[in-house]
């Protein structure tokens, strides 16, 4: 299990899905906690830069609210609406709905750190 911290008080935990994309970002994870700055899009997600680049394994999935999804191999991707497209699914955030991802969100800007949890 991993953590998600994010830059107003909240923490969460999210479930790692097996594959080389999350064994990767499990590694980084192994170093230490690691923040990413994440912006809105499209009123569905918040993705921002990892700062690493990871092997994705993109198949076409129907991410839903809670997923943390890998797009282009170095974006980390939070869904707290639905998308269908061809990505790599890192994990799920499990215990939260929809409405209340949202609110964790927030309606700006949002730092997220992961850590081993």
């Amino acid at each position: 299990m991993y953590k998600l911290d994010f830059s107003h008080p909240c923490s969460l935990y999210f479930v790692g899905i097996g594959g080389i994309s999350m064994c990767c970002l499990a590694e980084l994870l192994a170093d230490g906690p690691l923040s990413v700055e994440m912006r809105d899009y499209n009123r569905m997600e918040r993705v921002g830069p990892l700062g690493a680049d990871l092997p994705a394994n993109d198949e076409w999935i129907d991410a839903q609210a809670g997923d943390l999804i890998l797009y282009q191999g170095n974006q980390l991707v939070i869904y707290y609406g639905v998308n269908s497209w061809s990505l790599t699914r890192l994990g799920r955030i499990e215990g939260v709905g929809a409405g209340e991802l949202r609110d964790i969100l927030g309606g700006g800007d949002v730092r997220v750190t992961l850590s081993m949890g």
